[in-house]
């Protein structure tokens, strides 16, 4: 999330498929942000994948996009402000 707040395109390679990480992976391969590998892919498809989300300027434009949407939501004020509730306390953050 960090590399797409930043406008960054990733190689995602989910390493645990109990959790969230693949559906992560195929999100951020359907939002065209970057590619989704599989835990046991080959350092040759790590390279082309790398290769290609570097040089296709697509994925870097789709990234973009999206960090611009994480941005604009404003997500860490919006965190401290709720736990600043649950805590009780009242502040502009």
């Amino acid at each position: 999330m960090r590399a797409l707040l930043h406008g960054l395109p990733l190689v995602v390679i989910p390493c645990d498929t109990r959790i969230d990480q693949p559906a992560v992976a195929r999100a951020v391969e359907r939002a065209g942000a970057g590619i989704a590998l599989p835990k046991k892919a080959s350092p040759e498809r790590i390279r082309a994948a790398l290769t290609t989300v570097l040089e296709d300027p697509r994925y870097r434009e789709a990234a973009g996009r999206i960090g611009d949407r994480l941005r604009a939501q404003h997500g860490t004020a919006r965190a401290a402000a709720a736990v600043l509730e649950l805590a009780g306390t009242t502040a502009q953050v």
